[in-house]
Formats: structure tokens, C-alpha cells, sequence
């Protein structure tokens, strides 16, 4: 979500990616982090820089290191009222697979799997940031673009008929942009509702909020976001 960048991002998973990507023997494994900045037709164009600005400046400092990585981090802000900026998000996917994985030797490939080549894109984001509206509008304007979303869930692991010792990881119906979508956690989202806190508030929809034990704490947490300057820029898209 474009109007409080640092706060939507699912740090932890970032974490992990980065530290799986590191070099452990041989080159690392290149993987692309694009950002893509939800909601970017609520904001001005002066909000939009700001917060272009402020993830730059938590990503530096969190990850220092990570040139030493195949992580690449890139950020596009989107609006699903926007075609031209899906366009933008799928054009620069396509761009990155060409150049990484053009040249990819099929018969090398340590997995066996029909995405050899592709670009299989993960799309993980907070509840409330506009991730499955932008599915949506990857599957409806991408269709140009060889694009598909598919759920996890479709993923297969059969066996090779090259070597009868292989397995093959198989999504059905992959093209050259594959988007896998994954299911939300039930139960953490259950657990969720007795623990919000900070700006987790706006990340849940007005039915998570009625179901909420202590609704009155909703106004607590807001009265305590508005008493600190930085929260309070962030909220607005503003400068501090």
C-alpha cells in the first residue's frame, strides 16, 4: 500500500529470501523483489516520491549487504484503474526473465519443472493492500503478455519420465508470466483479531473490525498514532 510503503511490507519473509539468495557454493540464486506500490491514484505525485524515498531508505539500511545476494529489489506503483501501470509491472518482469534466465540450459536445470525459462512470480502481500485486486488485473490485462495467475495449491510433483529416480515440479497451464497466488493463513488470521496493534488497524476491512473482542482499542491505537509526528506524516504521505 503506496500511502504507508515501509509499514505493508512482510519484512520477515523479506528476511528469509534474502537469506536463502546468499551465496553459499557457486553463484547465487537470482531472485527479483519487485515491489509493486498498491493504490497509487489516492495519492499525489509529491506522496508517491516520498514514499519511493522512504522504502529506498528501509531496504538500505536493512539489507546493507545485499549486492553479496542474487536478490534485486525494484519498486513500480500501480493502480488497478491504471492499465498503463499493470502493463509497466508485467514489462519489467518480462524484462528481468529475459535477461536472467534467456540462456538458461534446460537439460543443466538442478529442478526438473515446465517453469524452466518463465517467470514464475510469487504474489505475497499484507490483508488490505490490494493483492488480489491486482491479480485480477494481472490476469485481465496481461492477457497480451502470456500471463496466467495460479493458485499454490495447483502445484503438482510428478514423476520424470527422462529418469525414474526425478521428480518434476509441475503447474498446469504455466506461461511465459506465471503468477502463483498463496492462500492466506486461517488460523493466524483467526489469532489476528485479539491482537491488532499500531497500523495493523488499517490493514483490516470494517467486518474484521466488528469482529474484533475490544473494539474500542481501535481508537486507542489511532490516538496513539496521532500523538507521534513520524506516524502521523506517514499516514498522510507527508514529509515529517
Amino acid at each position: 500500500d503506496i500511502r504507508c510503503s515501509v509499514q505493508s511490507l512482510p519484512w520477515t519473509l523479506l528476511d528469509e529470501i534474502v537469506s536463502a539468495s546468499k551465496v553459499k557454493s557457486g553463484s547465487p540464486q537470482k531472485v527479483l523483489v519487485l515491489i509493486a506500490m498498491t493504490k497509487c491514484d489516492v495519492v499525489s505525485a509529491a506522496a508517491i516520491g516520498t514514499q519511493v524515498a522512504l522504502l529506498d531508505h528501509a531496504l538500505a539500511g536493512r539489507y546493507p549487504d545485499v549486492a553479496q545476494s542474487g536478490v534485486v529489489f525494484s519498486a513500480c506503483p500501480v493502480s488497478i484503474y491504471f492499465d498503463n501501470s499493470i502493463k509497466h509491472l508485467l514489462k519489467m518482469i518480462r524484462a528481468y526473465n529475459n535477461a536472467v534466465h534467456a540462456h538458461v540450459d534446460k537439460a543443466a536445470s538442478v529442478m526438473k519443472t515446465n517453469l524452466t525459462g518463465k517467470a514464475a512470480c510469487f504474489l505475497i502481500g499484507l490483508p488490505g493492500t490490494g493483492r488480489h485486486s491486482l491479480s485480477k488485473a494481472l490476469a485481465t490485462i496481461g492477457t497480451d503478455s502470456a500471463v496466467i495467475v495460479s493458485p499454490l495449491r495447483a502445484a503438482r510433483v510428478m514423476a520424470s519420465k527422462e529418469d525414474e529416480n526425478a521428480v518434476k515440479f509441475v503447474l498446469p497451464n504455466s506461461r511465459i508470466i506465471t503468477i502463483v497466488t498463496v492462500p492466506e493463513d486461517e488460523q493466524l488470521v483467526k489469532q489476528s483479531t485479539n491482537n491488532v496493534i499500531s497500523g495493523d488497524i488499517i490493514f483490516q476491512s470494517a467486518a474484521f473490525l466488528e469482529r474484533m473482542q475490544e473494539p474500542e482499542n481501535v481508537a486507542a491505537v489511532l490516538l496513539g498514532g496521532c500523538t507521534n509526528r513520524t506516524l502521523l506524516a506517514q499516514a498522510f504521505c507527508q514529509p515529517s
